[in-house]
């Protein structure tokens, strides 16, 4: 029996070409507060010292087999939030599926805390579209040479870059994904 169209979904349009050339824009990025600059240092600073300390803390009396099941079972489905969902189905889509299924993806992506979907996907998308040169978002390459670009190119790549300003045309890499509601919906949900 034929089912009706799924309202939630439209007919998505091609994303633009990843090995196409396209000129980094002129608009100058919104600068990005100190104090927010500090809030995102503290969250990713943070988290790395308890997850350092904890072993510690809690050695022979605070850490049981549920505890290492719900560790290990929420990594696992996190990690595949992030390179099923996230990268594989939404940047790349390297296959289709239907809704329910990638709101549970985009819903396991958003725990691993790496940032909305839709902010997620457009900026992945601009790095394979500028891979490191110009307009690449966290590209390592693009600092100077010696033992100290290599480390300041490293920082950037994996961490520093989510201090930079985000770039003034992101909404273009993810017009496919902004047709869908539900994938709105999970983006505009990340914070919880």
């Amino acid at each position: 029996m034929n089912e009706p169209p799924d309202t939630n979904e439209t007919t998505e349009l091609p994303v633009a070409d990843p090995d196409a050339e396209l000129p980094v824009p002129d608009a100058a990025p919104r600068p990005i507060s100190l104090s927010v600059r500090l809030a995102v240092l503290v969250a990713i600073i943070v988290p790395f010292f308890g997850v350092l300390a904890a072993p510690f803390l809690v050695w022979g009396w605070g850490f049981r087999w549920t505890d290492l099941g719900l560790l290990l079972s929420l990594y696992v489905l996190t990690a595949l939030g992030i390179t099923v969902g996230y990268h594989r189905l939404f940047v790349h889509r390297s296959f289709e599926t239907n809704i329910v299924v990638k709101f549970v993806l985009a819903v396991l992506g958003s725990m691993a805390v790496q940032g909305p979907l839709l902010k997620w996907v457009a900026m992945h998308r601009r790095h394979h579209q500028h891979a490191d040169k110009a307009g690449d978002p966290h590209s390592p390459h693009v600092h100077d040479k010696g033992v100290l670009g290599v480390l300041r190119g490293i920082w950037h790549a994996h961490i520093g870059w989510l201090f930079d300003p985000d770039p003034p045309d992101l909404d273009r890499y993810v017009q496919d994904l902004s047709r869908s509601r539900a994938l709105r919906v999970a983006s505009a949900l990340f914070p919880v």
